[in-house]
């Protein structure tokens, strides 16, 4: 009986450890843009702004669904841009996908793969990550 409630123990422990996240601001690394106010919207959509997203401070509002494995446990959020389709070479949209792995990667309009790379949190108020080129556009 021990055993099984040592094993049930370990095996909840394990679980609670799998159930990363992705921090509420993030820099993009090695890029001008970041992310801020990163929340769960109910129990499946997500929200964020996008700031410095031109590296000549412009702020877009972002919106999307919470990613989740077949088990359940969360791997990040999908959001689409709203107002970028302006300031984008395709004139569309792009979409990004933010795991808790602390990669990301960005689509264009077509599902295509933009860019990819790795975050890091920032503190709470920092809104200027190093970076000469936007994340979108690639180095």
């Amino acid at each position: 009986m021990y055993k099984k409630i040592l094993a049930a123990s370990a095996l909840l422990a394990s679980m609670s450890m799998a159930h990363a996240f992705v921090n509420s601001a993030i820099a993009l690394d090695g890029y001008c843009d970041s992310f801020t106010d990163l929340t769960t919207e109910g129990q499946t959509g997500a929200a964020g702004t996008w700031h410095n997203v031109d590296c000549n401070g412009t702020t877009l509002t972002t919106g999307g669904a919470q990613v989740r494995t077949g088990t359940d446990l969360r791997i990040g959020y999908v959001l689409g841009s709203s107002g970028a389709a302006m300031l984008m070479p395709s004139g569309k949209e792009v979409t990004w996908w933010i795991k808790d792995d602390k990669t990301w990667t960005v689509y264009d309009w077509q599902g295509v793969v933009l860019n990819q790379g790795t975050w890091t949190a920032m503190p709470r108020g920092t809104l200027a990550p190093s970076g000469s080129a936007p994340s979108v556009i690639g180095r």
